[in-house]
């Protein structure tokens, strides 16, 4: 379990990086799912131990819980900042799986699966033994552009000019209803508005920010009384002091996320011209780490030349 609210100690199960070429076919058709510890929804998606050679995730097979020293404030940007495989299999051996599963409608459904994108609401929190590389790779571009999102908002709330039509977010006709707000990039966000001349970019920003974060809390969060607080100031005489954990990483996520906004984090954007990934404004801090820092001073002296 993994607490919200303090600093603690978490019992993980490191996750790491297989490929169809990890195990022999013959070894994992000979396994059961139970004896092979994999979640038996995704095999909808990919057929991943047999039939397709390009379908790689994360498995915890044979691996034992380790203890952890877990701070939850900030996980959002480390996350966001995962940019290789590489970069998703360390953090995965440190803080294991997202714990997240297909639905349980697809044990029987014999369908052709849709664009990964069209199906992420589907998913649930649950235990989970096997997540698809693909599945961390959409968490890790939607918490981006979510960070790049806020980081408009605050801009704009401080007075500085934002583009966010266009760069961020666009609006669309809707074949069966009304118009919709989507992401530069493409995909939907779920947000549907009727006479778009009626709604500003910001406020539209504002409804996607906080819609966006609260879909993936759904499900996700737990809440405790952590202890009763005598308070003179409450017409009870105390308050209770609230408890936020997840056993489900990818809750974790969204809400040190949704707090990062409530508490108005101030970000900036890498300096390095091949990164531009939002980072946490600290000091004099520029870049994501020294990699980022030697690009840039790259990019400057073929610039010069």
């Amino acid at each position: 379990m993994l607490n919200l609210n303090i600093k603690s100690k978490a019992s993980i199960l490191p996750a790491y990086l297989w490929t169809p070429h990890s195990f022999s076919e013959e070894y994992m058709l000979g396994l059961s799912d139970e004896d092979a510890n994999i979640d038996p929804h995704w095999k909808l998606y990919g057929r991943y131990f047999s039939t397709v050679e390009d379908v790689i995730g994360l498995i915890t097979v044979g691996n034992e819980p380790k203890l952890i020293d877990y701070d939850n404030s900030g996980i959002s940007f480390l996350f966001s900042k995962l940019k290789s495989t590489k970069d998703i299999e360390e953090f995965s051996k440190i803080y294991g799986l997202l714990g997240v599963t297909p639905p349980d409608k697809w044990k029987t459904s014999q369908i052709e699966l849709p664009n990964f994108s069209e199906i992420i609401h589907d998913l649930k929190y649950g235990k989970s033994y096997f997540e698809p590389l693909i599945l961390w790779e959409w968490h890790i571009k939607n918490v981006r552009r979510l960070l790049k999102l806020y980081r408009a908002l605050l801009k704009e709330s401080g007075g500085d000019s934002v583009e966010i039509e266009e760069n961020l977010l666009t609006i669309e006709k809707l074949d069966h209803r009304g118009y919709g707000v989507f992401w530069s990039d493409g995909e939907f966000t779920y947000i549907d508005i009727d006479k778009p001349e009626d709604r500003s970019y910001i406020e539209l920003a504002k409804e996607v920010l906080a819609k966006s974060i609260a879909l993936f809390l759904e499900g996700g969060v737990n809440i405790y009384p952590s202890k009763i607080v005598e308070n003179k100031k409450k017409s009870i005489g105390f308050h209770i002091a609230e408890l936020r954990s997840t056993h489900h990483l990818l809750a974790a996520i969204y809400y040190d996320l949704w707090q990062q906004v409530n508490e108005s984090t101030k970000i900036t954007l890498c300096g390095s011209p091949e990164c531009k990934l939002p980072i946490q404004k600290k000091g004099r801090k520029t870049y994501c780490n020294d990699a980022c820092k030697s690009a840039a001073w790259r990019y400057r002296k073929l610039k010069n030349n």
